[in-house]
């Protein structure tokens, strides 16, 4: 076991080390210097994919977004992302941005962040090392520390610390931590098991944040990180650590009675500086505050394989929060109206879309999700918006999906909402690996009984890329006799409509209106009261 003093000898020799190596790496890749440029280029090196995986306890697939991305929010408000590719390759994507400095934040390992300020003009380089990412600045010199520093310090903040499992208390919620502790099923036990499991992480918490200290000032004083790094890695250990504080004591509160550190007395508003917001960690925080704060207070929506609160309560609910500043206020609008176009219908996106133009004075933030989800703006709120905001039509290159019937016939899906014009057009995508699928298909069959004699088609569409595990899984699921039954093709083009809706979990239902247009991204479950309801509105 190391002692204290050892590991710290042992991180500064290897961050020296890394500083001679970062050095001679730049002198031999330095690339075309854009700093007069509004962006931060990366170029990801074959960055490990773990976006599609199916759980072997439910059957459920899905996909698995926050594994590898690499987030941003920029100088307009804006969240940036960047999600794995199915198959690992050299991407290169444009990140745009005003602002002087871009935190850029990777998220790997589900709960593990790299990081680190980028400024405007760089291009950056990621490349993956066992799944963890490296990244180095290809246009001016910096020093690995600068970049790379949270990897060090993990290494070194948890080098004596078995009972962990590679995560920082500062980063996530400490009771996920210990092994075997979500094994325990006497209720007793598990609350005694779990007041421990707070009060050792906080414990630790504090000790890692007097170690990071003497970290960080001991590679500053050996000039491996600039004063400026030094702060914004401090402010954030400094941050999460008070956050953890009053979301411990809140836990407390609920179950041994009352606590002056309740995080709803927490003024995180005196932390806010003009540049908190745009941190990856910093959103974190209000990401947990409104999940605490309104789910449970809303209405929520159950289907067969998931289960969301009403994100148009949530919106309506936080426009009166006194807590956050109108800039956290912002961001938390926007996210939810993002949410409310891709789970509800195309007459609830325009009536919050207006309501979002009226509530938030920031043109760049709104541009940016009307941007985002230009395909599912309906031409009455493009002529609605169109004065003030700039509306682009989706390319019909977007929206191409190849399918194949039982008689591996080739067809596009583009032909079959052409074929079905006058009637509402709902479909169902599985596959015949998927649990879920088979439990809704009962309701799925039922659905279409209660809707036979109206105008609304049915179609059913597999991601199953065998022919005869999709022949199988039809007469196992019951819709062998289905005429509208197709699987997705691989071989004539790329199927860009999946990543268009971003169609990465099944079952999965679309719904489009009578002149095929896109009318609800994420159209209620079969099972749920919620599509009766609306088909009946409509028809």
């Amino acid at each position: 076991m190391h002692t204290y003093w050892a590991v710290l000898k042992s991180v500064l020799t290897m961050v020296l080390i890394g500083a001679a190596i970062a050095s001679c790496e730049h002198s031999s890749s330095i690339e075309e210097n854009n700093s007069g440029l509004d962006q931060v280029v990366l170029i990801i090196d074959k960055c490990p994919n773990y976006s599609a995986y199916e759980n072997p306890e439910t059957g459920v697939y899905s996909g698995k977004d926050d594994d590898f991305e690499i987030t941003a929010i920029n100088s307009d408000l804006r969240k940036l992302a960047y999600k794995t590719n199915p198959t690992p390759t050299r991407d290169t994507v444009v990140f745009p941005t005003k602002g002087d400095v871009l935190e850029l934040d990777h998220i790997y390992k589900f709960h593990r962040y790299l990081s680190f300020r980028a400024q405007k003009g760089d291009t950056i380089l990621f490349t993956y090392d066992k799944d963890f990412p490296r990244a180095t600045v290809l246009n001016r010199e910096t020093s690995d520390q600068d970049i790379n520093y949270e990897l060090i310090r993990d290494e070194y903040l948890l080098a004596d610390d078995e009972n962990f499992d590679g995560n920082s208390n500062f980063n996530i919620h400490p009771v996920s931590t210990i092994k075997g502790y979500l094994a325990i099923k006497d209720q007793h036990k598990y609350k005694e098991i779990k007041d421990s499991i707070y009060t050792y992480a906080l414990t630790k918490a504090k000790a890692e944040l007097e170690k990071e200290t003497v970290l960080l000032d001991s590679l500053l004083s050996n000039g491996l990180i600039s004063e400026s790094t030094k702060q914004y890695y401090l402010n954030k250990s400094r941050t999460l650590y008070e956050f953890n504080e009053f979301r411990f004591n809140d836990y407390v509160n609920k179950n041994t009675g009352d606590s002056e550190k309740r995080l709803n007395k927490w003024s995180i508003q005196e932390m806010v500086n003009e540049e908190v917001w745009a941190f990856g960690y910093y959103n974190r925080i209000l990401d947990y505050i409104e999940r605490e704060a309104y789910y449970s207070q809303v209405s929520w929506v159950n289907e067969v394989n998931r289960r969301y609160p009403d994100y148009r309560e949530v919106y309506d609910s936080l426009k009166s929060n006194d807590l956050l500043s109108v800039n956290d206020i912002h961001l938390l609008l926007a996210k939810n109206m993002k949410l409310i176009i891709e789970h509800f219908t195309e007459n609830d996106a325009n009536v919050y879309i207006e309501k979002f133009i009226s509530d938030v004075d920031n043109p760049a933030l709104v541009q940016g999700v009307l941007d985002e989800y230009q395909y599912m703006l309906s031409p009455e709120i493009k002529e609605v918006v169109k004065e003030q905001f700039s509306v682009l039509d989706t390319p019909d290159s977007l929206l191409h999906l190849s399918l194949i019937d039982i008689e591996s016939n080739q067809l596009d899906f583009s032909s079959l909402l052409a074929d079905n014009k006058g009637h509402y057009v709902y479909v169902d995508f599985w596959a015949s690996h998927c649990v879920p699928c088979y439990a809704a298909m009962p309701h799925s069959k039922a659905l279409k009984a209660s809707y036979r004699k109206k105008d609304v088609t049915f179609i059913y569409i597999s991601i199953d890329k065998d022919y005869d595990e999709w022949v199988k899984g039809m007469r196992k699921a019951g819709i062998a006799d289905e005429p509208l039954s197709y699987m997705v093709s691989e071989s004539e083009m790329k199927n860009t409509l999946l990543q268009t809706y971003n169609v990465n979990e099944i079952p999965r239902y679309l719904l489009f209106d009578k002149t095929g247009s896109l009318m609800h991204l994420r159209a209620f479950g079969p099972s749920t009261p919620e599509i009766r309801e609306l088909l009946d509105k409509y028809l």
